[in-house]
Parts: structure tokens; sequence; C-alpha cells
């Protein structure tokens, strides 16, 4: 088990919280169980990315040991990275105009840790633990009293080694907010889009980059040898810009590829170049390639 340091707890509260919710994430919020998650993001009204994150139906009057937590809270819990958490809870609070929902920060509360997939956590007060939505080899995760998950060690690049090693971006690194498309970043591959829930923010571009498939460039690991390029370096095939590089580990990181041209270069044999490194894609299969 390994409790995860740089992600924040978010809570949205109160009698309006599920249509709150359910009229801006990119997830059916009103299908989620209690105690269960589903993975969703908050997207720019032109289908840009701003953040994702765990949406988490709250369990109410939860106790442990002589700890009680969340009375009388009826709402959800956001499990979202740190670095972006200040920026969601004031969009959220952008929003919430005459809605009867409280929004606030219970990191201090809160933390989250993550298990192997065959992982028991009997033994855990766990407030809510659910299998990652995004994909079962990530494992499970749960949302702990604080006190509880600092009497482990942190190790969020362990844990980063592990979604790298299976093409798994971190968005909160690997897209640029405002600026890359949802779709490039893999949402609706890890199931965090619903495409039948009607409206939310950016839904409009969303469906119809989906059903037009006019996305030309998606995340895709890539390999190499040495240390990670720059973040945004440019990757070349011969002259021609194909990506560019984001953020990775040493001989492996993510990168946004368009694949057309990453293809074309490949049938060409031209080989690809970051800052000098020579690289190779390695895309999972379970990514659905531009055509």
């Amino acid at each position: 088990m390994i409790c995860l340091l740089e992600r924040a707890i978010l809570g949205v509260s109160g009698p309006d919280a599920t249509d709150f919710l359910q009229n801006l994430l990119t997830q059916d919020v009103a299908k989620i169980h209690e105690g269960r998650a589903r993975f969703s993001a908050l997207l720019t009204p032109q289908g840009k990315y701003l953040s994702a994150f765990f949406v988490i139906r709250a369990p109410r009057n939860f106790v442990a040991g002589s700890e009680r937590y969340l009375n009388d809270f009826d709402g959800y819990l956001l499990d979202v990275s740190a670095n972006e958490a200040a920026m969601l809870l004031k969009r959220l609070t952008l929003y919430r105009l005459r809605s009867k929902v409280t929004i606030e920060d219970l990191s201090a509360t809160f933390g989250v840790m993550t298990f192997e997939p065959d992982a028991s956590v009997l033994e855990l007060s766990c407030l809510a633990y659910f299998h990652d939505p995004r994909m079962a080899a990530l494992g499970s995760r749960a949302v702990v009293p604080r006190e509880l998950c600092d009497r482990f060690d942190g190790d969020d690049e362990a844990y980063r080694a592990r979604q790298l090693a299976l093409g798994v971006p971190e968005l909160s690194c690997d897209l640029e907010a405002e600026k890359d498309f949802a779709l490039e970043g893999l949402l609706d591959e890890l199931n965090g889009i619903d495409f039948h829930k009607g409206c939310y923010v950016g839904q409009e571009m969303t469906s119809r980059m989906k059903r037009r498939t006019t996305v030309k460039q998606k995340l895709c690991p890539v390999n190499f040898d040495g240390a990670v390029p720059v973040f945004n370096t440019p990757i070349l095939a011969g002259e021609q810009e194909i990506g560019k590089t984001r953020t990775g580990a040493t001989g492996r990181a993510m990168a946004l590829i368009r694949f057309d041209r990453a293809n074309a270069a490949c049938e060409a044999g031209l080989p690809l170049h970051a800052d000098g490194k020579l690289l190779t894609l390695d895309p999972p299969d379970w990514i659905i390639q531009p055509s």
C-alpha cells in the first residue's frame, strides 16, 4: 500500500450537490453508489482540459475508532492532484451561483492510499474503497482519515512509475490546462467521460470530436535512453514535428503524438528524435489511435 502525498480531497455537499456536479462534470455522478467512485473531469466550454479527478459518493456518518467523520455530510469527495486543488475549488465556486452546495478543502482531514490489485485492506478504516475505474491493473484506492494515511510511507514516485509502465498518463502533469483537449488526454479510453449522460461543460465539442473522429493527437508513451527531455521538447521525424514530450522518468515518458505523422514516419523508416535522443513509440493496445 502507498500513501499518496500529492493528492488533495475536496468536498462538495448540500441538497443540490448531485445536480450541481452533474451539470459540470464529464461523468454521470448520479449513478455513483455510496462509497464508490468514477473518474471524471472538468473541462472548459471549448472541451479543453482543466482538471481530472475521482468523484466519490461519500458515506454518511463515517466512524473510525473513536472519531466521527462526515457527520450530516451529504455529497461527494473529489480525489484530485494537489497542484490542481486550489484551481478546481475556485472554478467550482465560480459555478456555484445560487446552488445550495458547500465546496471545501478537506485535505487536512482525509488522505488517499493506493493498493496493488490483490491487496487486502480489511484491517484499515476506509472511508471509501474502490477499484480504480480507469484500469484494473492500477489496483484500488481508498480515502482514509489523514492520521491513518500519515502512518504509512508516502511514495508518489513509485505509483507514478506504475502508471507510466502501463501507459497511463498523470493528466495534471501531462496535459496543458486550457490548451489540450480532453480526448487528447485519453479520457475516453480511461473511462473518464460518459457519452450518454447529456450536458456538461464542454460536452458539445467533446461529443463532436468523438463522433467525427477529429482528434489528431493523443498522449502516448515513448521510450528512450537516459533522462527525460524537457517538457514540450519537439519530437521530430526528419524535419517534421510529430509531437512533444511531456513528463516521465529515466528511459520512458508520455508524449503528445500526432499519430498520422508518426505512423507515416515509421512507414518511411524515419527515426524519431527529441533533443538529440532517439525515441520509439510504445502505444498500449487499449489506446484508440487517431486515423
